[in-house]
Order: structure tokens, then sequence, then C-alpha cells
């Protein structure tokens, strides 16, 4: 019966392509609808959207998901750049518009042939998945409004909202989306559809509070495990993320019991095992299993994942030296997963600035930035501080390198050779170290600070460091901006000459120190560092205030951006100690030591304020004490323009650069301005 019918219909079918010539797209007779709804159905429809599935086959298998952040609700990626897959969609847009030019049968405002609209959508996804969505939009927007009374409006309203939500137009993404989930008309067969969407809109929009509701509609209307894995776990993502680990936990485990894909499951493990809080029975086997993975040859390309979990687990147990070890272990086998070595860097930068250590903190938050999308979730969080620990320690290290200088242009030549010997030894012993391994694993090892102690790692780090130039914090300081100048280069000698001549030679010719001799570049040239010398007394002066400025500047950001008053009010009382005959800064410091003492309601504020009137009674600080009515149109040009210079100051810490450049234009005192300038 069944091979009758199939004969049967193989016949009809025959009959109308044999009359196809003479079939009028202008009558509606019942064998040119027939042959028109046949030819647009198997020709055109059916080979477009055939196209459209093989695109997306090798859409979806060139898609690499990014699991240090949420993954996406659909497995695309950014369809802009897939251009892999644009012939396929072109085959389909082709297919789809000779049907709709060909076999459109649209009669006193009636279609009576039922795939134009079908292939009208064909087009619309093609360009899509095409990365075209100012015309994908436009197709979707033609048939909710020529088909407004078909239940295809619905479908193409689901992708239009997706065509927005790509296009990053969430406004109108969201205004098409609530009239769907508001509509009594919508179809329960595309609910699946609408949920995912939505999910999908929430998710991109970062409203994750709304994109649980979303994700959690759709896994209860997606039966089949393996179509909702994705949404399991990008729910795990977002409960971990809150820090809601029994939920994360749950979901977890939902996408492994899915039967997952290896790199999914894989993650899936690492995850459950980050999400496990400190005391739970399960650590010390999951640990253990982690340790043993290591070993394992087929997780060798995910070896920076796993010693990751296992510092972040370290972490949940409070053991931050181990944590330490296992991050940087992280980073040093991370070898293509930027974004992996990215958060082991911030991972560490946070423990360091956590300790106080801000110097190894600003090294790995250097390395944290030159790795890190900046679209990454985590960017501008991590750039900020970035910033700011950029600005502290180089004027931390501005303090302690001319300190250095100081100290050693006033030791006799004898023990100046000594000194710049060692260092330079130093130099060499680094540079045998790193040249026993010239991998970029070494290098990275070198750039978390794993050369320096761990006693150093946790030290105070006031203005009073240690020696500059035997510090390792300071020494991978900088680290990237190295590296977009230069690239990865081989640590030797002489790295940006062809010609590399080394010389152990450490005796100082006094002749070659002359300041009008070449810049020495070499660290191991000990004129590198006789060349950097004070040596006159407008010298030394020249360093004094580069560390008096140095000091203002630290006091400033340790109170401002860190909100760390006490080192705000050592740094701001190394000025007043230091230099007490230099009314400028030393009555600036003691002012602001004061404002720091009366803010946190310390004793000694009364203290520092009769010093200040007592040994600076005609600065301006003296006079905003003594009258409290003290305003700024009684006061000088240089007054204002030393108060304008600090507002401004504090204005371009925050960011707020379009007053800064506002508020810079009004200053007239030329020293000022060109101070702010040079920020």
């Amino acid at each position: 019966m069944k091979l009758k019918n199939s004969y049967i219909n193989g016949l009809i079918l025959a009959l109308i392509l044999l009359i196809s010539p003479s079939c009028s797209t202008k009558k509606k007779s019942w064998v040119n609808r027939q042959y028109h709804n046949t030819t647009a159905k198997y020709n055109g429809y059916f080979n477009g959207n055939e196209s459209i599935k093989d695109g997306l086959k090798k859409l979806h298998a060139n898609h690499i998901d990014d699991y240090t952040t949420t993954i996406s609700v659909f497995p695309t990626g950014d369809l802009k750049t897939a251009q892999k897959t644009n012939s396929y969609m072109d085959k389909a847009i082709q297919k789809g518009s000779i049907v709709i030019q060909r076999h459109s049968m649209k009669i006193k405002g009636t279609e009576y042939c039922k795939w134009i609209d079908d292939n009208y959508l064909m087009v619309g996804k093609a360009y899509f998945y095409k990365g075209d969505f100012e015309e994908a939009i436009k197709t979707f927007s033609f048939i909710i409004n020529e088909y407004s009374k078909n239940e295809i409006r619905f479908e193409a309203a689901l992708w239009l909202v997706r065509g927005y939500v790509e296009k990053g137009d969430f406004t109108s993404a969201e205004s098409v989306l609530l009239d769907l989930l508001k509509d009594k008309k919508f179809p329960n067969k595309l609910d699946k559809e609408l949920a995912v969407v939505a999910a999908d809109f929430y998710v991109q929009k970062k409203d994750f509070t709304t994109a649980t509701t979303e994700l959690l509609n759709a896994t209860e209307l997606i039966k089949r495990k393996r179509k909702k894995v994705r949404l399991n776990y990008i729910l795990a993502q977002i409960y971990q993320y809150s820090n809601n680990y029994s939920l994360a936990q749950k979901h977890y485990e939902l996408v492994l019991k899915s039967n997952p894909e290896y790199e999914m499951a894989f993650n899936a493990k690492m995850s459950l095992a980050r999400s496990l809080e400190s005391g739970n029975p399960d650590t010390k086997k999951m640990k253990e299993k982690l340790f043993k993975m290591t070993k394992d040859d087929k997780n060798k390309e995910y070896l920076d994942q796993i010693y990751y979990t296992i510092a972040e687990m370290e972490i949940n147990n409070g053991d931050t030296l181990s944590a330490i070890e296992n991050y940087t272990l992280s980073a040093v086998n991370s070898v293509e997963n930027n974004s992996q070595k990215a958060l082991s860097f911030l991972a560490l930068g946070k423990i360091y600035f956590e300790k106080g250590s801000y110097k190894l903190a600003s090294a790995n938050y250097d390395s944290t930035i030159f790795y890190m999308d900046n679209d990454f979730r985590l960017y501008e969080e991590a750039s900020a501080r970035h910033l700011i620990l950029t600005d502290l320690v180089s004027n931390i290290n501005i303090v302690e390198m001319q300190d250095s200088l100081q100290m050693l242009a006033k030791l006799p030549k004898s023990e100046q050779s000594a000194v710049i010997g060692t260092i330079i030894q130093a130099e060499f012993e680094k540079e045998r170290r790193a040249a026993e391994d010239q991998s970029l694993k070494q290098q990275m090892m070198y750039e978390s600070g794993r050369n320096g102690g761990r006693e150093e790692q946790f030290g105070s780090n006031t203005s009073g460091g240690q020696w500059y130039f035997y510090n390792p914090a300071t020494l991978s300081f900088g680290m990237s901006e190295f590296r977009k100048k230069w690239g990865t280069r081989k640590l030797e000698d002489d790295w940006r000459r062809k010609d590399k001549k080394i010389s152990t030679n450490f005796e100082i010719d006094s002749t070659s120190t002359d300041s009008t001799s070449v810049e020495v570049q070499n660290t191991k040239d000990p004129n590198y560092y006789l060349n950097q010398l004070p040596k006159t007394k407008e010298d030394f002066e020249n360093s004094d205030s580069q560390i008096k400025e140095a000091l203002y500047q630290l006091g400033v950001i340790y109170k401002e951006a860190l909100n760390k008053i006490d080192l705000s009010t050592d740094n701001f009382g190394a000025i007043f100690t230091r230099f007490p005959t230099d009314e400028q800064y030393a009555a600036l410091a003691l002012y602001n030591v004061y404002i720091n003492y009366l803010e946190t309601n310390n004793p000694k504020a009364t203290n520092s304020k009769e010093t200040l009137l007592s040994k600076y009674p005609n600065s301006i600080y003296a006079k905003m004490i003594v009258d409290p009515n003290y305003t700024s149109e009684i006061l000088s040009k240089k007054d204002l323009a030393e108060l304008n210079y600090q507002e401004i100051f504090l204005l371009y810490k925050e960011n707020v650069f379009d007053q800064v450049l506002v508020k810079t234009e009004n200053i007239s005192d030329e020293k000022y301005k060109n101070k702010l300038l040079l920020l």
C-alpha cells in the first residue's frame, strides 16, 4: 500500500513538473498552487534550510567555549567573524530569494503559496548567522508586519530579539521580548524557544537575577538532558559567581549526569571542586583526585585549570601559601589559554594586595591586564586597581631609587665599586638562572615573583624599602609595557643589539662618568648606575624634589585610592620629618597629617595642628586652620593654584578626565599647569 501511495505521489509530482512552464503566479488554480507550493518547498526551502544546517554544524564545531567566563546560551561565537560559514548562508539566501521572486502567488492581497513566509524566515536566519544583523532585523520586521495574522510572526519576533541582542541594541530587544511575554496569543509550541531566547537576552545583558529565572524556566520546559546541558552549566556558573555554592554544585552535577563532551565535563568537575566550601568532607578526596589528574597525559593542556582549581580550594581552606604556589603553577602551565592565565595572575595580585605587598600585587596585576581581554567580566575592576597600583609603585620606586642613588653617591669610590659589583653579579646570576630554561614557562614564573622569598613577598611596602636594584618585584614591574614594545625576548645581555658583548669587569672608570657621556642602558655595565648618581648640589636638590613629590603622591594615593590612612599619614609625615625647611611641601604634608588625624579621631591631631601653626604660621594651611571662614576669594593666586592642583589631581585619580581638562585650562600658574600636563 505504501509503495502504491509513493508511486501515486511521485506521478502527481512528475505531472506538476511537466506542466510547470504554463503555471502562472497570477492565477490561483489548483494546478498553479500545487506547482508553486511544491517547488517552493522542495526546491528552494528544503535546499536552503539544509545549507543553513550544514553551516550551523560547522559553526558549532569551530566554536570554543571560554569557561573562565559565563558561556553563551547559543554556541555560535562571534557571528561577524565567522567567515567560514558565509558560503552556506549565501546559498540559503539565494535559494530563498529565488523562491520568493518566482513562486509568490499574491493575488488581491492574499498569498496562495504557503511557503513564501517560511522562505522569508529562512533568509532572515541566513543573514543572522552570516553576521549581517541589519538585514536580518529588516527581514524579521517585514515578516512580523506582512504576516501579522500568521503564527510565523511569533517565530520571526523571537529571531528579531536575537538580532537586536547580537547587534547590542538591548533596548529594542527588550521591547520586543516583553511584548512576546505578555502576548496571550503566543503559541505554546514556542514556549521553549521563548524561554531560551529570554535567557540569552538577560545573560548577555548581564542581568543574572532575571537570567536565572528564565534559565530555570527553560530547563523545566526542555525534557531532554542533552538539550539543556548548556543551560544547567550557565545556571551553575551564575550561582557560583554569587557564592551560592550549594545550588552551583547541584547544577554542575546535573551537567555531569547529562554526559556532556569532555571539555565541558572537565570544566564542570573543576568548577564543582571550586564550589566546595571550607570544611566540606569531600574536599580532601577531591584534592587528591586533582593532583592525580596532573599526572595524566590527556590532561596536559588542562594543567593550568587543574592547578588553579587546587589553588581556589586552598584559598577556601585558608592556606594562602599553598594557594600562591598553585596559582603560580597555573600561570606557568597556561600556554594558550590567556583568560585562565589572566585569572591566575589576578588571584595572585589579590593575595599580595590584601597582604599589603603592593609591588608584587602590581607586578601580577600588570600581567593580568596584559593577558585579559578588555570585555572580560573582571576587566574593569582589575584595570582600575592596576592603574592605582601602577601609580603607587611608580612613586615607591622613585623614593627608593633616589634614596639608593644618594646613598651610593655619598660612598667612597671603592665602596661604590663594591656595591655596584654586587648588583651586577646579581644580574649575571639572574641571567644564568634564566638561561637554564628559556621557555615561556620560566619567564612567566619569573614574572609572577617566584624568585623572591616568601618572607619578602609578605613584607611591608612603605617608602623605606630595601635597596632598589635588589628588589625582585621592582625588576618585574612593568613587564607588560616591555613586552608591548619589544615582544617576548630571550633574557640575555644587550637584547636590543645584534652584536652582544658581555663584560665582567666591575672596575669604575672615573673618566666615563662625565654627564655628557652617552646614556648606558646595560644593567651589567657599572656606568649604568654611575651615570644616574647625583654629583652636584643641584643634582641632589633635584633628587630631593623627586622624593618629596613622590612621598606626597603616595600620601594621596594611600588615602584616596586605597583608604590606608596610616600609610598615608606615614608618607605625609616623612616629608615633614625629612625636609622640615621646605615650607611648601612640609606645611602641605603636615596639614594632611593633621586632616588624617582629625578624620580618624586621633588625639595626635592637636599636636600636629600646633606644630603646623608654630613652624609655618604664614602658610596657607595655617591660615585655613586659624580662620574657618578663610575662603578662596582672599587667597593669593599661588595659594589658589596649589589648591586647584590638588583638586584636579584627585579628579585625575578618579578618572574624571573631562573635568580634569576643563579645570587645567583655568589654571593660570604655569608651574602647576605644566605639572598637570605631565599626568
